[in-house]
């Protein structure tokens, strides 16, 4: 069984789809995989290991720390649950920020917590905006147009270097294609968002979704992409899935305990490396959960070489 078959029948961690499509490298086990990237250094994980059983996933991550010493490699990551970070033996936590997202079993139309959406949904029904869900030929036949609007998008961040490490552009080849697409069109019928979902199972056996891909033309309908996010969440419901997540947010309520969660807490208060608190705002309108996420530190090695094998894997 390749890393990719494993994956789609074994998982149930919202990332791991996005791993098939950016370059990672998988190491497996007697019971799981681990997804990671190299450096000079360092092998760098890409959150919680693949594995059948839950409780097996602390125990792999355990295992590839030796594999990887046995290289003269030191072991760091991030994006680890909480639950990988109190089990695991071999590398020490750092809170690093939250998953937010929508709980689609608790989440109501009605009432105070679902504001926001109610006035995207205005927003967009206001100004005629059409939300349509794109079959899989209608993503590769648009597909040059969406690539478009992701360059007008990108183009238009301040971020001075592109994040990779758990982000990807979107692509044509089959195999790195995203479950689900869906777009808003204006009145002239342009595309001017667009959101992709990835899906995954619980361990109950129920589906949620995890947005993989998400953005919208800079120059046309401010909430254009807010009343995208608001009709997915309405339709998700409907359709009787779990949850909507809607991505990691780094630094959130950081606090400067020590050298590791003091870097944190600085790169949060530079908007021009990564602005973390509009992130948090951004995604929290559209929030009725938030999971918090951890940085895993090796403790047998310089901590200053592990926080520059991080930076290097996470910018290009």
């Amino acid at each position: 069984m390749d890393a990719q078959e494993f994956i789609e029948k074994h998982s149930f961690y919202p990332l791991h789809k996005t791993h098939l499509k950016t370059e990672k490298s998988f190491k497996f086990f007697e019971k799981g995989l681990v997804c990671y990237e190299e450096t000079s250094r360092a092998f760098v994980v890409a959150g919680d290991p693949v594995c059948k059983n839950k409780t097996d996933i602390p125990k792999v991550l355990d295992q590839f720390v030796e594999w990887a010493k046995a290289q003269d490699k030191l072991v760091c990551g991030y994006y680890f649950s909480k639950y990988v970070a109190d089990k695991s033996k071999s590398l020490v936590p750092y809170y690093a920020g939250v998953t937010l997202g929508s709980d689609l079993t608790k989440f109501k139309l009605a009432g105070g917590e679902s504001k926001e959406i109610r006035r995207s949904l205005n927003y967009g029904q206001r100004r005629e905006l059409n939300f349509v869900e794109l079959s899989r030929s209608d993503y590769f036949e648009l597909f040059f147009e969406l690539k478009n609007l992701e360059s007008k998008w990108f183009k238009n961040k301040s971020t001075f270097k592109k994040i990779k490490f758990l982000l990807s552009s979107i692509k044509l080849d089959n195999k790195k294609v995203s479950d689900r697409h869906f777009v808003v069109r204006d009145k002239k019928n342009r595309i001017i968002a667009y959101i992709s979902l990835d899906k995954f199972k619980e361990p109950k056996k129920q589906f949620s979704f995890y947005v993989d891909h998400m953005f919208q033309d800079p120059k046309q309908y401010r909430l254009a992409l807010d009343f995208l996010i608001a009709k997915i969440i309405v339709q998700l419901k409907q359709e009787g899935h779990k949850y909507l997540d809607l991505g990691f947010c780094p630094f959130h309520k950081v606090k400067p305990k020590s050298l590791i969660e003091g870097g944190l807490y600085l790169s949060s208060h530079i908007n021009y490396l990564y602005n973390s608190k509009g992130v948090y705002k951004y995604k929290n309108k559209f929030s009725n959960y938030n999971k918090p996420g951890f940085l895993l530190i090796d403790p047998e090695y310089s901590k200053l070489k592990q926080c520059f094998a991080l930076g290097q894997v996470t910018f290009q």
